[in-house]
């Protein structure tokens, strides 16, 4: 469970910007509330996050930050070394570094959320800082934090619980040390990339994602049955000044031409 991510010089975003789901206890509470025992706090969540804004104001390239992160997690040491990591600097700032923080809830051996923070920094097309910590009190302490001197050119690396340097030391530098764990079948480096995989998005890390379309039908077919879940759907389309007030599903039955035409 993603509760907030920070970023900068990524695509139109120069200075950072932060995108959170988690509310202090001041708000109102509503019925779009989650309410998540940690091991060492109650954190108050969003249920639903609208991003609202003009064309070119930059909602997706927001979006393309966390489908970004998500991928770089999971698939980027499937990449092979002379390929630049996939995303734009903001305009002619592509030698300075692009930072990303994300905070995210697993749950552990004791079915109890334990609570993540990952840090990351990509200078040139290389991993120069990577970091993953959890809270272990008040505080957050690491798992692994692995730097690289641009300088010196040399990698340093500590770790409590996760793949020592022996393997870590051939982890690609232009890829996540979490993903490159996954494929050693770290445990703490599975049970994130399981979570991350589980998210549903129409915004990859290049842009749209048009084969989320596909989707439309299995989503039809849950409104057609589940009449409440879709008026509480046209209810939140409404809240959101989308334009659209009501939900139609409607049986189509769909033929192949070139079937029709040659009978």
């Amino acid at each position: 469970m993603l509760t907030y991510i920070r970023f900068d010089n990524f695509y139109s975003f120069y200075e950072q910007a932060e995108f959170s789901m988690l509310l202090g206890k001041q708000p109102t509470k509503s019925d779009y509330d989650i309410y998540v025992d940690t091991a060492q706090d109650n954190l108050r969540l969003n249920k639903v996050t609208a991003i609202l804004g003009a064309n070119g104001s930059g909602k997706t390239q927001l979006l393309k930050a966390i489908a970004f992160l998500r991928w770089f997690m999971v698939h980027s040491a499937y990449l092979a070394d002379d390929k630049s990591v996939p995303f734009d600097t903001f305009k002619n700032h592509e030698y300075l570094p692009s930072n990303f923080e994300i905070g995210f809830l697993l749950k552990n051996a004791q079915d109890i959320y334990d609570e993540y923070r990952y840090e990351l920094t990509i200078e040139n097309n290389i991993v120069t800082y990577e970091a993953l910590y959890k809270k272990t009190s008040r505080l957050f302490s690491y798992i692994f934090v692995r730097e690289y001197d641009n300088v010196k050119e040399v990698m340093t690396y500590k770790y409590r619980d996760f793949i020592p340097p022996s393997l870590a030391d051939d982890a690609p530098r232009n890829g996540s040390l979490i993903s490159y764990a996954n494929i050693l079948d770290d445990p703490t480096a599975d049970a994130i990339v399981v979570m991350l995989t589980q998210y549903l998005t129409n915004v990859i890390e290049m842009g749209r994602n048009n084969k989320i379309s596909s989707s439309i039908t299995q989503v039809a077919e849950i409104f057609n049955k589940n009449k409440e879940l879709k008026k509480l759907a046209e209810k939140l389309l409404c809240e959101f000044d989308t334009g659209i007030n009501q939900i139609n599903v409607k049986k189509v039955n769909f033929f192949n031409e070139d079937i029709v035409n040659s009978r």
